[in-house]
């Protein structure tokens, strides 16, 4: 390996957040303590956005029913019923993947195992060319916007880097990266 293959793979580590001692156990296909960790730590921040969603449901169809009920003579007030259904649907499926989501999740914490896709990086861009996902083997991983940013310039570098993500089984949440 050499001193640029040392510097980069130091580089995704800080990106990542992760150590040796986490790289070498997601190597033999499990986890470290610290990483089950921090997945059932990120788990609250979803609760929190479901929590968040719901109170918004809640604002939007107490604020239809009042406006509904106290109908001021405005242009649009018809369609007032008609958007805050568009948005209660549009909750409510949220709220089921995030369920379903945080089960997966769960999961893939307490279950410890993880799965290394290694492969060539292929970057999608939107049409304003900003760059949406990262595809590794034919699987598309979603990084941070600093990670995403490392891998852009690692590619950029080197056009045909092969790395290997280490990721959760079922989410495929991006456990730690290095060059292969």
């Amino acid at each position: 390996m050499t001193s640029d293959d040392q510097d980069t793979n130091t580089q995704l580590q800080t990106a990542f957040d992760f150590n040796d001692e986490d790289l070498q156990a997601n190597r033999r296909g499990t986890m470290t303590a610290a990483q089950q960790q921090r997945l059932n730590s990120n788990l609250g921040y979803w609760k929190k956005a479901g929590l968040t969603v719901l109170v918004v449901l809640i604002s939007t169809v107490l604020g239809a029913f009042t406006v509904s009920a106290n109908p001021d003579p405005t242009v649009g007030i018809e369609y007032v019923p008609a958007a805050s259904l568009v948005i209660a649907v549009a909750t409510v499926i949220f709220l089921i993947w995030l369920y379903f989501h945080e089960r997966q999740s769960r999961a893939d914490a307490s279950n410890g195992t993880v799965v290394p896709i290694r492969g060539h990086v292929r970057i999608k861009k939107n049409d304003h060319g900003v760059i949406t996902s990262i595809r590794i083997d034919g699987q598309t991983l979603w990084f941070s916007p600093q990670q995403k940013t490392l891998i852009d310039s690692i590619r950029d570098a080197r056009p045909d880097v092969t790395l290997t993500a280490y990721c959760t089984p079922t989410n495929h949440k991006v456990l730690s990266v290095e060059l292969a």
